[in-house]
């Protein structure tokens, strides 16, 4: 076995950080991507003035991507939400969730790419 010393040249030994494969990555941001849009879907509101509005109310943001008919006799004007697809016929857009989940994805990826930053940052 060989000498166990600490050089003094080259200061103590650390040991890299872990850094998370591209691909985890990815999904995570992905996973939380789609999470988001699902999520502001749902917490979106839509006022409705006539009853023939309640046979196309669109939610989704930043685009509307989920249309709903809902069967439904309120007291005009209401304001609804998204609610059971199985007793409300329910259709989805795909390009604007496409570009919902783009856009989405990118602020996502903006945000930990700033985090990352800041965070190399503060260890200097």
């Amino acid at each position: 076995m060989g000498d166990m010393t600490m050089n003094t040249d080259i200061g103590p030994f650390v040991a890299p950080r872990h850094t998370p494969r591209r691909g985890v990555v990815a999904a995570a941001i992905g996973l939380l991507t789609f999470l988001f849009v699902l999520l502001l879907m749902l917490l979106d509101r839509a006022q409705v003035q006539t009853q023939q509005e309640l046979a196309h109310v669109a939610f989704g943001m930043p685009l509307n991507w989920v249309t709903q008919t809902q069967g439904l006799d309120p007291p005009l004007p209401f304001s609804t939400q998204f609610i059971s697809p199985w007793e409300n016929p329910t259709d989805i857009a795909l390009l604007p969730l496409a570009l919902n989940l783009i856009v989405i994805g990118l602020v996502l990826a903006g945000v930990r790419s700033a985090a990352l930053s800041m965070r190399s940052r503060s260890a200097k």
